[in-house]
């Protein structure tokens, strides 16, 4: 009687490293871009919650607080009368993402009421929108983000500017 061994083949072994290695060969370049759009999301969402912390703060302190982007890259968040930093976040700097500013004159900052709206004396010179892009893969699998400051309640919000969304979709710009 013969006894059977339980367990696989060298062939059977061959077979399935073969197929693994295929498969990642396929999906190893997509998964570079998605990491690439992620990182690009992680860095939108931190001014996006550097804007809604430094609203917050204001209405909290009942103070001007002024939200302010970095030339190294971050945001910092600091109390208007006084320059005093509140809140600093230099993690979103990153090479391999680019940002550019949207405002009246050039500023690079926000700033808050008490009432959590933009204060009076600085809405004209207010940053209108933050676009942020990844400069490491290919301009057709991008997905670039924009921060949008509405003028003069102070909400932000994330949305695409892709002209290739439906006019109706609430991602659009």
């Amino acid at each position: 009687m013969l006894v059977r061994v339980r367990g696989f083949t060298i062939l059977e072994l061959m077979i399935t490293i073969a197929i693994v290695a295929v498969v990642t060969m396929l999906v190893l370049p997509e998964a570079s871009v998605w990491l690439s759009n992620s990182k690009t999301r992680t860095v939108a969402e931190s001014y996006q919650n550097g804007l809604q912390m430094a609203r917050n703060e204001a209405i909290k302190r009942n103070l001007p607080i002024r939200f302010e982007v970095l030339n190294t890259g971050g945001w910092q968040i600091r109390l208007e009368e006084s320059g005093q930093v509140i809140q600093r976040d230099v993690a979103s700097t990153d090479a391999s993402i680019k940002f550019s500013v949207a405002s009246g004159n050039g500023k690079t900052y926000v700033v808050y009421s008490g009432l959590g709206s933009l204060w009076a004396p600085e809405q004209a010179n207010a940053i209108d929108q933050l676009n942020i892009t990844s400069t490491t893969i290919a301009a057709d699998k991008r997905v670039p983000l924009r921060l949008t400051i509405s003028n003069p309640s102070g909400a932000v919000r994330m949305c695409l500017p892709s002209s290739s969304l439906p006019t109706g979709d609430p991602r659009k710009c």
